[in-house]
């Protein structure tokens, strides 16, 4: 059945944005043999807004690309692939199978509606994929991630210290993402939207961002940029997938009541009845007083996380420390809350233990997605993910994307918006 398959992953390096897109097409398009693409995936980092800018990119990508190729993507703080382990640069994951059939979908405005914004970006993939005869049908997903929004008095910082604009946080948080977009991505909404209208599909996607500044991030769609929408591609086929998700998160076993929050479970104000932040940073050894805007670095490794109701870690990154309160990148389900640790040895480990889980041994292709703070905690240790996805996969091209979010619905499960994850999909 799947003789026919091919899949090419490319890359360029280049510093001028449209010279990358012509290149990274061309990379990719080489490995197909001259079969063309049934979709194309294409991500790169930020750096390109100020070396010609997005549209460019799309320009030289189309200038090479055939005409009339679903394409879809995004920007992200790094990237994976056959090649080696990037932070600058264009990468794109091609595939050219007779037995697919293909169909995109855009909504827009999704911190303002983002049940509409769902429902507009399924309604063509649905009415188009209904009438296919494959019966495996898979969802790829772009989100618009987190991005940090400014404070009257204060401007952009992750950490407020005055109690006043702390105090009225809330309220200006939820004004932010509702009226300017800027803020949570609210992209733990948008996946529970997606898996109501999408009940046949398996849901595979990210949350674009920057290089982790989280002061903008865009999203790609055939010859066009954007900033606010959500991006999906339907595929429906007889290809067979594989999937798996990790987190290599321990438990410390100090466990949190939440007892009160605002913004929908997205801001938490109280734990075990203290404020939130005192309690938190004194349970990992940090002086709430020299807390600056360097904190995200430090808990990636002790994330909050609540047990979804099927039993699944959901850790969650902080976002803002607002005096005495915790923003959080996505809401907390319940009233409990768990305090994880992290290290660079089982951040590895999670590796291992997704792709050893794999019943599919011999893949045609791969993508993964990976939290992007789990780039930055690695560092050069990025590297032995590498090696194990290098031994798995040998000749065969994936290509990995380190994302400010990770977006899934498995079959038989839940859907979940996660930070701080390894989750990986293979055919």
């Amino acid at each position: 059945m799947n003789e026919e398959l091919k899949a090419g992953v490319g890359l360029s390096r280049k510093w001028d944005a449209r010279e990358a897109g012509r290149e990274v097409v061309l990379s990719t398009l080489e490995k197909l043999d001259g079969e063309n693409p049934k979709f194309f995936l294409l991500f790169s980092t930020i750096h390109y807004e100020k070396y010609g800018g997005f549209q460019e990119l799309l320009n030289g990508v189309w200038d090479v690309l055939p005409e009339g190729t679903p394409l879809i993507g995004g920007t992200v703080a790094g990237f994976m692939n056959n090649y080696g382990c990037y932070t600058r640069g264009a990468t794109a994951l091609a595939v050219s199978y007779p037995n697919m059939d293909v169909a995109i979908g855009v909504g827009e405005n999704t911190r303002k509606n983002p049940k509409y914004a769902a429902g507009k970006c399924t309604k063509s993939v649905i009415e188009k994929l209904s009438i296919s005869k494959f019966p495996n049908k898979i969802f790829l997903d772009i989100m618009p991630g987190p991005t940090r929004p400014s404070f009257p008095g204060v401007g952009s910082h992750w950490v407020i210290s005055s109690p006043v604009i702390a105090r009225a946080a809330p309220k200006l948080l939820e004004m932010s993402v509702k009226q300017f977009q800027l803020g949570q991505g609210l992209e733990d909404d948008i996946i529970e939207y997606l898996a109501d209208y999408l009940k046949e599909y398996l849901i595979f996607g990210c949350s674009s961002s920057d290089d982790n500044k989280l002061e903008t991030n865009y999203q790609f769609v055939e010859n066009k940029v954007d900033k606010f929408s959500l991006i999906g591609i339907g595929l429906s086929t007889d290809l067979k997938f594989d999937f798996a998700h990790a987190d290599g998160l321990l438990s410390t076993g100090v466990k949190f009541k939440i007892t009160k929050t605002a913004q929908n479970g997205r801001i938490i104000k109280a734990l075990n009845e203290k404020p939130a932040s005192r309690i938190f940073f004194e349970k990992v050894g940090i002086p709430v007083e020299l807390l600056d805007d360097r904190i995200l670095r430090t808990t990636f490794f002790y994330p909050l996380g609540f047990r979804a109701s099927d039993g699944r870690i959901c850790p969650n990154a902080i976002g803002c420390v607002l005096k005495d309160y915790l923003a959080l990148n996505y809401s907390i389900k319940g009233d409990d809350l768990e305090l994880f640790i992290a290290s660079g040895e089982t951040l590895v480990g999670a590796v291992h233990e997704a792709v050893n889980s794999l019943s599919i041994k011999k893949p045609r292709f791969g993508f993964i997605i990976s939290c992007l703070a789990r780039l930055e905690a690695l560092g050069t240790g990025t590297f032995k993910v590498k090696e194990i996805l290098d031994e798995y996969f040998g000749d065969t091209p994936y290509l990995l994307l380190y994302t400010g979010g990770e977006n899934t619905k498995f079959p038989n499960e839940l859907p979940h918006h996660y930070n701080e994850t390894f989750n990986i999909l293979v055919a």
